[in-house]
């Protein structure tokens, strides 16, 4: 789904979130993102100094977004099952939920191409595991998240057009996991986990497209248009092959 429509819209049909960045490069192009997504009161975390905005926003009751389909640095995460292949994954997700009792929503936004709009897809909250051993809890629950992660891309797997490299980082000494695909293509998808305070209740929201005009944000690609590529379509029928051979 697309990610950035995702924060946007929920700020403006429900309430505003906070959600984890890293700042753009360069200066002018981020000041015209951040006042794009913080129009309806969104509030941008830069992930590099995260820690203690995230505690704050959880404990006063509000709602935090992040992304957790992203490879991570051993220093900041743990490996865990993702598509058959272990993925170094961020443990923010789960420190941040045991140490508040947040709720833990699978979310994303998804194209429907029969009424030609987006809608936000909540899938139940992943429930906490607490063994008293806070490493292995963590190790847990983040498993527990990736896989709500892959439950989605398997959902939808045509919308989860993703250039990063998500198993980048590696064990020691294991290589690189053969991959089914090797085709790039534009990223333009959100599959996240939301951390929710309790007592807060997620709700399906459809988004008719355009809510507004976010073309200096996030190009949306309608895959039924007439003036699609052929290497725009034979990139999304390869990507689509290559995860339900993954499936």
């Amino acid at each position: 789904g697309c990610w950035e429509l995702h924060s946007f819209g929920w700020s403006a049909l429900e309430y505003p979130l906070s959600f984890l960045v890293r700042p753009l490069d360069n200066p002018r192009i981020e000041e015209m993102i951040e006042s794009i997504r913080t129009k309806f009161g969104n509030k941008a975390i830069d992930k590099q100094s995260a820690a203690r905005q995230s505690l704050r926003v959880l404990r006063e009751g509000g709602t935090l977004g992040i992304l957790s389909d992203l490879n991570t640095q051993t220093r900041e995460g743990v490996f865990v099952p993702f598509f058959g292949k272990l993925a170094c994954t961020t443990a923010g997700i789960a420190t941040l939920a045991l140490k508040t009792d947040a709720i833990v929503i699978p979310t994303c936004a998804v194209w429907n191409k029969e009424k030609r709009r987006y809608f936000f897809h909540g899938d139940p909250p992943v429930e906490l595991v607490r063994t008293g051993d806070h490493e292995k809890d963590i190790e847990l629950n983040t498993a527990r998240f990736a896989a709500a992660v892959e439950h989605m891309v398997r959902l939808y797997p045509d919308q989860w057009l993703w250039i990063h490299k998500r198993w980048k980082t590696r064990p020691p000494g294991a290589g690189l996991p053969r991959l089914t695909s090797t085709h790039d293509g534009p990223s333009a998808p959100w599959n996240s986990v939301a951390a929710l305070p309790r007592g807060r209740v997620a709700v399906e929201h459809d988004l008719e497209r355009p809510l507004v005009d976010v073309r200096a944000l996030v190009v949306v690609e309608d895959p039924e248009r007439d003036d699609e590529t052929d290497n725009q379509r034979n990139y999304r029928n390869r990507k689509s092959a290559a995860l339900s051979r993954i499936a």
